[in-house]
């Protein structure tokens, strides 16, 4: 049985006078947000466990209620849904992207409504009794600490990752670029919405952080390999906000832990690993 120990915290960091963030978290008996709290921590558990992190897109009006709508809607979406017998991995995966494309169309409408433009970046994960789900879209990060070895597993859409992919600069050179948080996607923006959406293998034992750019910017890859394996408690999480806000604290600051406490270990062949070897991150 699925069963996964989680904690959550956002803070709106040192020098905003909001806070645009959110975070939200399910599983088949209930659902939380940061609407309700800005810090939560407790057990997951169910034929599935829901965990995203949302980031409206500073500048814009109404980037915080963009990320609220986000991800309320992604727990509306998945309320009361249950994973198929079979073929479990590729039916999540399209559930998760119609999650997204729903998300993606209630920002456009609010927007046209509203008169202005309302984006959000999404970083979501959804764990099944063995397998997991990442959707992503934006420049928030999911991160897998596994057996030891730590990677980032989303991709970051923005102008500076893609000269990074390009080879035009380095992953170092672009952390100190002006302008590093100039996004290519992101839910509620013009045109064609691609999200990274794939299925991996989930073994018990795995730990994953989600974390907005306030969070990881903050931080080196050897800081985030430890923000990964942190105590999964209110403690654990605002520990990490607190050394964020020390480091830097100029933005909004939310992060997501999740602990993998048992699955159904299944065969890796069996679950689309493509893109786990990934280009340059920053």
């Amino acid at each position: 049985m699925l069963c996964v120990d989680v904690a959550f915290a956002t803070d709106r960091g040192l020098a905003r006078a909001d806070n645009q963030d959110t975070w939200g978290g399910a599983d088949a008996q209930r659902t939380l947000c940061a609407t309700e709290q800005a810090v939560w921590a407790g057990n997951l558990s169910g034929p599935l466990v829901l965990v995203a992190v949302a980031d409206g897109v500073g500048g814009l009006a109404g980037g915080g209620e963009a990320s609220r709508l986000v991800i309320s809607e992604l727990l509306r979406h998945f309320q009361g849904w249950e994973p198929p017998e079979q073929g479990e991995a590729e039916v999540a995966r399209e559930a998760l992207l119609a999650a997204i494309a729903a998300a993606h169309q209630l920002l456009m409408q609010r927007g046209a409504a509203a008169g202005h433009a309302m984006s959000t970046t999404l970083s979501a994960l959804l764990l099944l009794d063995g397998c997991a789900v990442l959707g992503h879209v934006g420049d928030s990060r999911i991160y897998r600490l596994r057996a030891g070895e730590f990677e980032q597993l989303s991709h970051d859409h923005s102008h500076v990752q893609h000269l990074v992919d390009l080879g035009v600069i380095s992953s170092a050179e672009a952390r100190q670029r002006p302008d590093r948080n100039v996004l290519l996607a992101a839910l509620g923006f013009p045109g064609p919405l691609q999200p990274e959406c794939r299925s991996f293998d989930l073994h018990p034992g795995d730990r994953f952080l989600l974390c907005s750019d306030g969070f990881h910017a903050s931080q080196m890859a050897a800081d985030l390999s430890l923000a990964a394996a942190c105590s999964v408690s209110n403690k654990g999480v605002e520990e990490l906000v607190a050394d964020a806000n020390q480091r830097d604290g100029s933005d909004n600051i939310t992060v997501a832990v999740a602990h993998v406490l048992s699955c159904a270990s299944r065969d890796a062949d069996s679950i689309n690993t493509a893109v786990l070897t990934s280009p340059e991150r920053l």
